[in-house]
């Protein structure tokens, strides 16, 4: 693409769109000039189409977007990561919204640190103790905390005992609180409750809870430590100065406020 010049003219040395053209374009250009320019001058681009994946498009409507899109779709493929939990957890009456599920983590919290962790959580790149254990990082594939399972990260997160009872001291602070939800299922600790994007600040908070409770289980785990909801709190508090920080410089201190209200007493 050529650079334009605050005058409207191409600078000096810089590539003009003509030289993008292929070599045998512009000795056509050259020769037949002036027969172009009497067949084309008065026209506009919506007299012109391209065919894109089969379909005439004006080009009028055509933006380099529309075609980076049509061009990558035809490399694509679903990450194997997605794959795997669209065969854990799809059924006849039931889909993962991937769309989503990758907005909840913006949705939920300012924290990039978060954000950065659910996307791992997402890809299945959070190293456990099964997938150590393949590549003969650690002597055991069990599970650090109850040490009688292998570490799936299904297992670390959701059906581990001690992960359990952590999740229940979790649900009676919630619910101390006046924040009431349906008990957990994997789905909701691995993905979040998807439907946030369109509820009030109450599920919002529960979401950005059970990201950060992950985080905290994933650190303990690697701080070689034990879950404590003392300790979880901590983190909570921390994560609360660091978004009351991003709230006010962004101006969205009152979205902050509301979001974090039910714990204010305990913060």
């Amino acid at each position: 693409m050529a650079l334009i010049s605050l005058t409207g003219r191409t600078p000096p040395n810089s590539p003009s769109p003509h030289s993008a053209f292929p070599l045998e374009w512009r000795r056509e250009l050259k020769l037949n000039k002036a027969s172009i320019y009497v067949n084309t001058h008065h026209q506009i681009p919506s007299d012109f189409f391209l065919r894109v994946d089969g379909n005439k498009t004006s080009l009028e409507k055509l933006n380099s977007k529309f075609l980076y899109q049509s061009f990558v779709s035809k490399i694509s493929c679903k990450p194997t990561a997605m794959k795997k939990y669209d065969k854990a957890f799809n059924t006849d009456t039931f889909h993962l919204d991937w769309e989503k599920i990758y907005l909840l983590p913006s949705k939920v919290t300012l924290h990039t640190r978060l954000r950065e962790f659910q996307y791992k959580t997402l890809n299945r790149i959070l190293y456990t103790n099964e997938m150590f254990f393949k590549i003969k990082k650690v002597d055991s594939l069990l599970c650090y905390f109850c040490g009688t399972e292998s570490e799936t990260l299904e297992h670390f997160f959701f059906y581990c005992s001690k992960v359990c009872a952590f999740w229940d001291e979790v649900t009676v602070m919630l619910n101390s609180q006046g924040i009431t939800f349906r008990p957990f299922d994997i789905k909701d600790i691995v993905f979040g409750f998807v439907d946030t994007l369109t509820c009030d600040s109450d599920c919002m908070l529960l979401n950005y809870i059970i990201l950060e409770s992950k985080h905290f289980i994933y650190h303990t785990k690697l701080n070689k430590s034990s879950v404590s909801l003392k300790l979880f709190f901590e983190k909570i508090k921390n994560t609360f100065q660091i978004e009351r920080f991003l709230a006010r410089k962004n101006n969205k201190l009152l979205i902050h406020e509301n979001k974090w209200k039910p714990l204010l007493q305990l913060i």
